[in-house]
């Protein structure tokens, strides 16, 4: 007789309501996670379920082949009833999140409007950060060194103008600030003023932008109102500009008798008779408002440098593994220095690493980023294992004849550099661990994360079904905007975090290893938070060499009591507490944490002698 659990029809409808509500805005899932939270934690399932490795590879495999149940074999009654409830109102609300996605295209007219302006126009918020640019502007930071991108934010040459205009824009509705800028061929102007908000949304400003080198009026336009002729057309385009007969003569490659006889072709059709009032009578027609032409394209714009174009370093690497697949990494630092192979973490890459790569020469240290089965550059693995991932450090350790090295793990390449240190323990000097995130085995240990992740946790874990919609999301905002997509989560990052993506190089290296780690798509990225979920557990077994964690008490990806209790389940684990620190110490911290790896690697090796 199946056994059937009764839940209260008030949280119950709540709860679907709110999956609606997080169709229309992203900013409602902490919310409808707690919601989540709390319905399971009332219908007493509190304990993580357990799925042997074998069930984890069937589950991975039956969303994408269509064959078979998703849910474990060993799910109770009432994780299955839980499942059969909601999982219909997702497959809805991601149905009108689709639907929401189709209507940016009406956006996309709108925009198109602003397009045809030959006045550059953006939209930043108070940091500079760019939420929409016209053609124009695109063009004018395409052709000008006043103005430029820097890592996704508006900045302006003196730096200081820009910054101080939208320091004092957003507090002061009447005000607006002026400056100029020269530069290249042509000064610009700039004028700063605030957008109205609605309570409770962030400060934005509008940044608008002419060009002493304005575009000509378009010549298809002066031909269709006015019947000019095409030489004719080009030679009132020069004019309106400002030329004179000689220089536009000069500039078509004609001579001025022929250009004094247009000129009066010119006049009698516009039907004026001086120069000042063909200018008037060409600026007060709509043409000069209607520019066309083949402005860099705004994804261009905002695309990480030389991410998609970036030609095989010497710092980068590929080899072909045993099964035919090939397996990349980078390769930095002292080259005669200590080898650590860092294991990156979810959504990431090869190019999780500081950016000055003097550090690591100075600690003499060699770093060696290894990228995971369908991660950049990566061959995928199907069915892969978190136990498999040692065979592939192996491999690369060898062709790059490392004896013997350290081990770095960051945030989510925890497990794999536990599985690798106790895979190979005759050849791993240190194990090390940066913002470490624990196994996740009771309902509990999913509220140690913060809220921008507990979702993610908590569907692989009870209904790991609905984990494809759910990350499609963010699949999608990162391949969309891959700035705009780091902007947001900056929401919810504390303050030590938020300074370190003030650094322009930081937040290029960010960017870049999000679009690596999301380059094979939705498949693999939900295999890789499966396994993180599932595919390991810390069984209080003694490693054969030193373990040392370190976490920042103000990180808030996972809490610091959390990363206590892991240490506490390694025999001899150590772990530096760092006050001052977030999540991000790889580069907040990371001169501090190369200098303590060496200091323990130096330390042990001379015990041992």
């Amino acid at each position: 007789m199946n056994e059937r659990t009764e839940f209260p029809a008030g949280p119950l409808s709540s709860l679907i309501g709110l999956i609606y509500e997080t169709a229309n805005d992203d900013d409602l899932w902490p919310h409808l996670l707690q919601a989540m939270a709390d319905f399971l934690s009332d219908a007493r399932v509190h304990d993580a379920l357990p799925i042997p490795r074998h069930e984890t590879d069937r589950m991975v495999a039956s969303w994408f082949d269509g064959m078979g149940n998703p849910l474990p074999t060993s799910a109770t009654a009432a994780e299955r009833q839980i499942f059969t409830l909601l999982a219909p109102h997702f497959v809805r609300a991601c149905d009108m999140r689709q639907r929401l996605t189709d209507s940016d295209g009406q956006r996309c007219l709108s925009e198109s409007v602003l397009d045809r302006l030959p006045v550059g126009i953006a939209l930043v918020a108070r940091n500079g950060a760019i939420v929409h640019m016209n053609r124009a502007m695109r063009s004018i930071l395409n052709g000008h060194g006043g103005l430029a991108i820097v890592a996704g934010r508006l900045e302006s040459r003196p730096r200081r103008l820009l910054d101080d205009a939208l320091r004092d824009a957003p507090e002061h509705a009447q005000t607006q600030a002026a400056f100029r800028l020269d530069g290249g061929q042509a000064a610009l102007s700039v004028l700063v003023s605030r957008v109205a908000r609605e309570a409770g949304t962030n400060a934005h400003a509008m940044v608008w932008v002419a060009s002493s080198d304005a575009p000509l009026v378009p010549e298809a336009g002066l031909s269709a109102l006015f019947d000019l002729s095409a030489a004719e057309a080009r030679l009132t385009q020069r004019l309106v500009r400002g030329m004179t007969l000689e220089d536009a003569a000069q500039d078509l490659g004609t001579s001025v008798n022929t250009v004094k006889t247009q000129l009066k072709s010119v006049f009698a059709k516009i039907g004026v008779r001086r120069q000042p009032e063909l200018v008037q009578a060409i600026w007060s027609t709509p043409l000069w408002l209607d520019q066309t032409g083949t402005a860099q394209p705004w994804s261009r714009l905002r695309r990480p440098p030389a991410a998609a174009a970036r030609s095989p370093a010497q710092e980068d690497g590929r080899l072909r593994l045993p099964d035919g697949r090939w397996l990349a990494w980078s390769d930095s630092g002292d080259p005669d220095g200590l080898p650590l192979i860092l294991m990156h973490g979810l959504s990431c890459s090869r190019h999780l690493r500081h950016p000055d790569d003097a550090l690591l020469r100075e600690a003499s240290i060699r770093l060696i980023i290894p990228e995971r089965p369908g991660t950049g550059d990566s061959d995928p693995m199907p069915g892969r294992r978190v136990s498999d991932w040692p065979a592939d450090v192996a491999a690369l350790a060898n062709h790059l004849d490392l004896t013997r090295f350290a081990v770095l793990g960051y945030s989510a390449g925890t497990p794999y550099a536990l599985a690798t240190a106790r895979a190979m323990a005759d050849r791993v000097d240190a194990l090390f661990v940066v913002g470490a995130t624990p196994p996740v085995e009771r309902f509990e240990d999913i509220r140690a994360y913060s809220a921008h992740f507990r979702m993610a946790l908590m569907v692989a874990r009870y209904t790991p079904n609905l984990l494809p919609p759910l990350l499609q999301v963010v699949i999608r905002s990162i391949r969309k905007d891959v700035y705009g997509y780091i902007e947001s989560i900056l929401q919810s990052m504390p303050e030590v975090d938020r300074r370190v993506f003030e650094h322009a190089e930081f937040r290029e290296n960010y960017a870049r290893e999000l679009l690596a780690g999301v380059r094979h798509g939705t498949r693999h990225f939900v295999a890789e938070t499966l396994l993180n979920v599932h595919g390991w557990q810390i069984d209080g077994e003694r490693f054969a060499m030193p373990v040392e964690l370190f976490h920042g008490s103000l990180d808030w990806h996972i809490s610091i009591d959390a990363v206590r209790r892991l240490t506490a389940r390694i025999p001899g684990a150590r772990l530096h507490e760092i006050a001052d620190g977030g999540h991000f110490l790889i580069y907040s911290h990371w001169r501090d944490i190369l200098s303590s790896i060496r200091q323990s690697v130096a330390r042990h090796a001379c015990a041992d002698e």
